[in-house]
């Protein structure tokens, strides 16, 4: 003991331990090796127990500094080595429930106290207290690092490890052992490349410090990221060991990774909320556009008033009916009192005073008369909004330029009293027909063609209505256009009625386009008069026809009586020569063989006139086909011979072919013929007093289509005044001798029997007429 108080000032020491059990909580006394006690704190009752722990205690629990006592405590040993004296021991004492780490340390700063208060006479006076200072100092730094929350690494100039401080192997996993004088080959994770570990050991070689992160392996293999700072240890000018400060950030870089993407998560909803919020205001302006539109569309115009200020908004389209340029605020009352017609403002400015007061009706029509002169009819459509306490204090409406509408429905009702009184009076009957052939409306007419007094109910069955026209031949077309929707443009439609009269209707059955239901639309005109005056006239014109015949056949008896007179006379000379000669003995066979011979010969010719004359009059069909050339050829050689001796020349030019065919009956058109040749001859003889040189020319030609007739004569020619009327019935220019009808007939069987044509011109001698008739297709 007494050379220990040579070398360590125990009263300083004693003071000092009792100082560090009371601050630390740890009773702490010095030992020798055998656990004898050389100093200790006052109260340290524990102390005592050292020395039978230590005899229990295997050598490797003293070298661990760690021993358990019986009653459950624990000794922290740290040894002490001071030059000229055995070891000796620093302890600390603790219940089981302390920290290993804590109490090695607190056994480590007892050993660093000993060591500062080391005798005076081994250190000079006047650096004692530095020197305890220092070593002090040194030791709380050698503490501070052994328990530093941070990995500290000591390497020498070649990165071999020559220290690492406890939180190392926390960190890591590795003990002292196992990596002190080793590289940090065990440490890469193969996350750095070569670069990296290039640029940094270029770095501190250069003497400059390295700032960085790792992403090390640990002992498991898992990988951990630290933030590194490496710098050079020099002495005397020269670089003999690094140090590196390496604190464990890899919760801090997954907090880091989790608010990167936390941030990126941020940022795609900021900018999915932005992409829906501009989607959400291009929407909002589609929709303001669209509203804007489907108002100017639909010619109405949104407003709104608070009623406590009057002050209010138009919508844009608003402004544009009254025809006033757009601003922020609504235009005030008197601004829509001028606007206003004059006749409608008293009663405008009572609506506005009653709708500021809250009035339970909700529309109002006025006219206004916007800026350039133009009326227009308002309806003003509108509600209240209500306050908490119930009380309005706003109106929302909108102005309805209802003036296209109006007028639409005025030109509407305008119409429909016209189609009504179109209707009503109308000569034809009309009936309409719903799409499952029910009446919806007939009008006056068309009942009357059936009889019906009364008014037909609408929506009874068509047949149901007017059963008589089941009474046809005919109803079968008609129902069958009625089932299948089918148009009928006209048919002549004959029925019974029920009083037994019959009907002859001319109907038709259509269905106009609408964008209605589809309605049937049946026209019925009523022609039973009209056909009995068509077949009284159809009778008279035939009675003409017969009539122009027989004035035909008294001018063709005319012209047989005349052509035979000569062949009668030529007989009966050759009677009497037979009667002569036989008398006188004079006749002998071939006298009488001559005779007869000529008597036959003249009987022949007066027999092949009887011949003409009923081919003259045989009758045809109106839908013949017949030679032209041969029905010209025939007549003009019947009349030719007449002609002759009333000094008229017929010459004939017939350059159609002998088969060109026209329609038509063969002795109607020869009947024509013979009332042209017959004027012709008339004109002739009338001009020219019976003197010689009359001449009646008859051509022939075709064209692509049409067989041409030209007779042509030199008699003077029409008179202009009563060329327009020469083919009037009963017109005639020859007094009581004629009968007015035969250009007339000519007119009628040419157009109506024939399909041709007829046309009387003038040349430089006489009339010129000329017959147009279509050729068979």
């Amino acid at each position: 003991m007494s050379r220990l108080n040579e070398l360590i000032n125990t009263d300083k020491l004693k003071k000092q331990l009792e100082q560090f059990s009371e601050f630390s909580g740890f009773p702490a006394s010095i030992h020798d090796f055998e656990g004898k006690i050389l100093v200790k704190a006052d109260g340290n009752r524990h102390a005592s127990l050292l020395p039978d722990v230590l005899k229990d205690a295997g050598a490797e629990n003293i070298i661990k500094g760690i021993l358990r006592t019986d009653n459950g405590g624990i000794f922290a040993l740290n040894t002490i080595e001071l030059d000229n004296f055995p070891k000796i021991l620093s302890a600390v004492y603790a219940n089981d429930n302390i920290p290993i780490k804590r109490l090695k340390s607190a056994a480590a700063y007892v050993s660093t106290l000993t060591e500062g208060c080391l005798a005076d006479n081994l250190v000079s006076s006047a650096h004692s207290d530095l020197y305890c200072d220092n070593v002090r100092m040194l030791r709380t730094l050698h503490a501070a690092v052994e328990h530093s929350p941070i990995s500290i690494v000591v390497t020498d100039r070649n990165g071999i490890i020559e220290y690492v401080n406890p939180f190392f192997k926390e960190l890591t996993g590795f003990s002292r052992e196992e990596i002190i004088g080793h590289g940090f080959t065990e440490l890469k994770s193969g996350v750095h490349d070569t670069d990296f570990y290039r640029n940094l050991w270029n770095t501190i070689q250069r003497g400059e410090i390295w700032t960085g992160k790792f992403i090390n392996k640990k002992k498991d293999g898992t990988n951990y990221v630290e933030l590194a700072k490496i710098a050079p240890i020099t002495e005397k000018g020269e670089i003999t060991r690094f140090i590196g400060i390496k604190t464990d950030i890899t919760e801090q870089e997954k907090l880091r990774e989790l608010l990167e993407e936390s941030n990126q998560m941020l940022e795609e909803t900021v900018r999915k909320r932005t992409e829906k919020l501009r989607t959400a205001y291009t929407r909002l302006k589609e929709n303001r556009d669209l509203l804007n539109k489907t108002q100017k569309v639909a010619r109405m115009g949104g407003w709104m008033r608070d009623m406590r200020t009057r002050r209010g908004r138009w919508t844009e389209e608003a402004f544009a009916i009254f025809g006033l340029e757009r601003r922020p605020e609504a235009p005030t009352v008197k601004e829509i009192l001028t606007a206003t017609h004059p006749e409608d403002r008293d009663k405008v400015r009572g609506w506005l005073e009653a709708l500021f007061k809250y009035t339970p009706e909700r529309e109002f029509n006025f006219r206004i008369v916007r800026p350039d002169g133009e009326e227009r009819i308002i309806t003003s459509i509108y509600s209240y909004d209500f306050d908490s306490s119930g009380k309005p204090h706003r109106i929302n409406g909108i102005h309805h330029d209802q003036t296209e509408r109006i007028r639409a429905a005025e030109s509407i009702e305008k119409h429909e009293k016209l189609l009504n009184s179109i209707l009503i009076s109308a000569n034809a009957g009309i009936c309409v027909l719903d799409r499952n052939c029910r009446v919806e409306i007939a009008n006056p007419e068309f009942n009357k063609i059936f009889g019906r007094e009364q008014r037909i109910t609408p929506g009874r069955f068509f047949t149901d209505a007017y059963p008589e026209l089941l009474n046809s031949s005919q109803a079968d077309i008609l129902c069958d256009a009625l089932r299948t929707n089918q148009d009928i443009s006209r048919l002549e439609y004959s029925f019974t009625l029920q009083s037994g009269r019959e009907k002859i209707l001319i109907i038709s059955v259509a269905r106009p386009r609408a964008d209605h239901d589809p309605v049937t639309l049946i026209t019925a005109s009523d022609i039973t008069e009209l056909s009995e005056l068509h077949t009284k006239q159809k009778e008279q014109e035939a009675m003409l026809i017969q009539q122009s015949k027989m004035a035909a056949l008294g001018e063709m008896i005319g012209v047989i009586t005349h052509q035979w007179q000569q062949p009668l006379n030529a007989v009966g000379m050759f009677s009497q020569l037979i009667e002569s000669e036989f008398k006188s003995n004079d006749l002998n066979i071939e006298n009488l063989h001559d005779y007869t011979s000529s008597i036959m010969e003249q009987l022949e010719f007066m027999s092949q006139t009887v011949k003409d004359f009923r081919n003259f009059f045989k009758p045809g069909q109106a839908d013949d086909k017949f030679e032209v050339t041969s029905a010209l050829e025939e007549i003009i050689n019947l009349v030719s011979v007449h002609y002759a001796n009333s000094r008229i020349e017929i010459i004939h030019n017939l350059e159609c072919s002998t088969k060109a065919l026209i329609y038509g009956s063969k002795s109607e058109f020869k009947q024509v013929i013979l009332n042209l040749l017959a004027n012709a001859k008339d004109a002739i003889t009338e001009s020219q007093k019976g003197s010689a040189g009359g001449k009646i020319d008859v051509s022939c030609a075709e064209t692509e289509d049409a067989v041409v007739i030209r007779i042509k004569d030199n008699g003077g020619g029409i008179p202009e005044e009563i060329k327009d009327t020469i083919f009037k019935s009963y017109f005639t220019t020859k007094g009581s001798n004629g009968t007015g009808i035969g250009l007339y007939i000519s007119k009628l069987i040419t157009e109506t029997h024939m399909q041709g044509s007829i046309q009387a011109d003038n040349d430089e001698s006489g009339a010129v007429f000329t017959l147009r008739f279509r050729k068979p297709s």
